[in-house]
């Protein structure tokens, strides 16, 4: 087969979740070569991104003449096809990021990770969410095949879009096991904490800083628990600036414990997993998510996760983290303290946590994703 790939995510200088999903997803792939795999991009800048993909066995191609924003908006006006812009005839193009353009050459695969624009549009950039809705309707009767990550997903889709179930695969996003584990020394994670000024023990969030990870009640659930207990350890909260995150650092800088919260900034993937070692718990109390790697992620690492028991994560964590209604302040701070105070629970949760994420592998979501393009080929004999 010879399967193309849109890769303009993939070249961002800072990659988000979707991104290194895809990374991951096509480094596992490239280790089947019986097939011809290319990355097709838009891509104006000159510099060696394109080549880390290169060395790995895809073929590039690059279209220089606009970047990736630019073809969106000339989509809104003229639209133009993909193929124009791209030589080879592929069997299959797949497209990881919601939107399939027109005029594109081969069976038509696209991803579909959440509906949160739908389900959830208060929490959603208007930017993003007029976009989506623009597009989801026309890439669904573009496409000959949906992908999404989680059962709870799946069931939007077939909900919102009236899609059939059958034309749609979940395969589940997956831990990089070689980067998050448990074998992080005492020296790498205190290095890790120094860098992001992290002084004492800690309950970590690592993600956006965004409405939809429902920031704000977690620390009101915070400041409950430092007016219980004398000595409780920082909240740090990690992650680059999201879309209407401005509430969220006032709420930290009028908070009497305001000097136990720390918001690090966008921290570098070489780090997560040392601060995911170093922290009491994770905690995860998201509004929707169409599946949710860091809990996941987290208990790779040995880290106890609180998460919600809402959406894809109970389906993602299983009985290995505390789930918690996630409009509830006093419920996740009732998790937090549990944590401190029972040394039981969460050596169980370690336990179970790592046995859970052992489940989730990049290797074994490729060979889902092959034999969904294997099927669709033997549709056409």
């Amino acid at each position: 087969m010879k399967i193309a790939f849109n890769g303009d995510l993939l070249l961002k200088p800072n990659k988000t979740g979707i991104a290194w999903n895809a990374h991951n997803l096509l480094m596992e792939l490239v280790k089947y070569p019986e097939h011809d795999w290319m990355i097709q991009c838009f891509h104006r800048s000159v510099d060696d991104r394109p080549d880390l993909y290169r060395q790995a066995g895809f073929q590039i191609q690059c279209c220089r003449q606009m970047g990736d924003s630019m073809y969106k908006l000339l989509q809104m006006i003229v639209p133009l096809p993909y193929s124009f812009f791209f030589s080879g005839q592929p069997d299959i193009t797949q497209f990881f990021n919601f939107v399939i353009p027109p005029g594109v050459n081969g069976k038509r695969v696209v991803w579909i990770h959440d509906l949160a624009y739908q389900s959830c549009p208060d929490t959603v950039r208007q930017k993003t969410r007029l976009w989506l809705k623009m597009n989801m309707k026309r890439t669904c009767l573009r496409a000959d095949h949906i992908l999404t990550v989680s059962n709870f997903s799946k069931r939007e889709i077939m909900r919102h879009l009236h899609v059939q179930k059958d034309k749609i695969s979940v395969i589940p996003n997956a831990v990089d096991h070689s980067v998050y584990h448990t074998n992080y020394d005492t020296k790498q994670i205190r290095t890790a904490r120094k860098t992001y000024g992290i002084e004492k023990d800690y309950f970590l969030y690592l993600g956006t800083i965004e409405p939809r990870k429902n920031l704000i009640r977690l620390i009101d659930a915070y400041e409950i628990l430092c007016r219980k207990r004398k000595s409780v350890p920082q909240l740090v909260l990690a992650g680059g600036e999201g879309w209407m995150c401005g509430n969220i650092y006032k709420k930290v800088h009028r908070s009497a414990f305001r000097k136990k919260i720390i918001f690090t900034g966008y921290v570098n993937q070489k780090d997560s997993p040392a601060l995911m070692c170093g922290a009491k718990a994770f905690l995860f109390p998201s509004l929707y998510e169409g599946f949710g790697m860091p809990p996941l992620e987290a208990m790779a690492c040995g880290t106890p996760v609180i998460t919600s028991a809402t959406t894809s994560l109970p389906e993602v964590v299983g009985n290995a983290g505390i789930k918690v209604n996630p409009e509830c302040v006093e419920e996740i701070s009732k998790a937090m303290l549990r944590i401190l105070d029972d040394p039981d629970c969460r050596e169980k949760l370690i336990t179970r946590g790592l046995q859970q994420a052992a489940n989730y592998t990049w290797g074994k979501s490729a060979a889902l994703l092959l034999e969904v393009y294997r099927n669709l080929m033997q549709e056409e004999v």
